[in-house]
């Protein structure tokens, strides 16, 4: 079914966010489902079922869930892409977190952003994070971006010391930070009130978020000094 509406829809050049949706909303039910030990009725099985799909690899024989995963995984890696802005990557994680906002993400689908492109993609990750209230991994994610940044300071760390392509290394989304400051700072004097919140582990995110704030914009200022000195662009 997926596979049909994928090839036709993709050569008619029509939007697949809904059809990505769809499939992430499956993978996280089956997910529950099979965590639970609920029983999955036969109409949602034979959608992932082998034989369904030719992209649903052979060695996956066992649970619902490991199938739906795999197919979203290979429906991913076919149809999106970064020369369209991996717009159904987008849309995947947003459905994930909307139908489960305490699910395990998998590592495939936050690859575009925390590879080497990742500086293009950081407001959506971080966004997406905020909406869904993953403070600690907003936090985390965040310093990663601002100590990267910082260390592309190449008087300080020189000029081959970080992975990022030096376009991408300052490409970090301020304005979310702040949010995310905010949201910490209310998370934080809730004392508790959020379920599954630990508040001292996010009230020493904070300080080190703060740290990594403070850090990197030393870093601009220096950099931005060197510039005027050199006679050089600022970047």
């Amino acid at each position: 079914m997926f596979d049909r509406a994928i090839v036709t829809a993709n050569a008619f050049a029509i939007d697949l966010s809904n059809v990505f949706r769809s499939i992430a909303e499956r993978c996280v039910s089956f997910t529950a489902s099979e965590r639970l030990r609920r029983p999955v009725s036969e109409d949602q099985v034979i959608i992932v079922s082998q034989g369904v799909s030719p992209y649903i690899p052979t060695d996956i024989t066992d649970g619902a869930s490991k199938r739906a995963w795999k197919l979203l995984e290979v429906y991913l890696d076919k149809f999106d892409s970064s020369a369209t802005g991996f717009p159904y990557h987008r849309a995947v994680l947003e459905k994930i977190l909307e139908t489960d906002a305490s699910v395990d993400i998998p590592a495939w689908i936050l690859r575009i952003y925390k590879g080497p492109e990742r500086g293009s993609y950081s407001d959506d990750y971080l966004r997406s994070l905020l909406k869904f209230d993953r403070l600690e991994e907003a936090s985390l994610y965040a310093i990663e971006l601002l100590n990267q940044g910082t260390n592309s300071n190449p008087r300080k760390y020189g000029p081959s010391s970080y992975d990022l392509p030096q376009s991408d290394s300052r490409c970090i989304p301020t304005t979310l930070i702040d949010i995310l400051l905010d949201a910490l700072d209310e998370a934080v004097a809730a004392k508790g009130r959020y379920v599954g919140t630990n508040t001292k582990r996010l009230a020493r995110l904070r300080s080190d978020l703060e740290k990594a704030v403070l850090e990197y914009v030393e870093s601009v200022r220096v950099e931005t000094e060197d510039a005027i000195a050199a006679n050089r662009p600022i970047r």
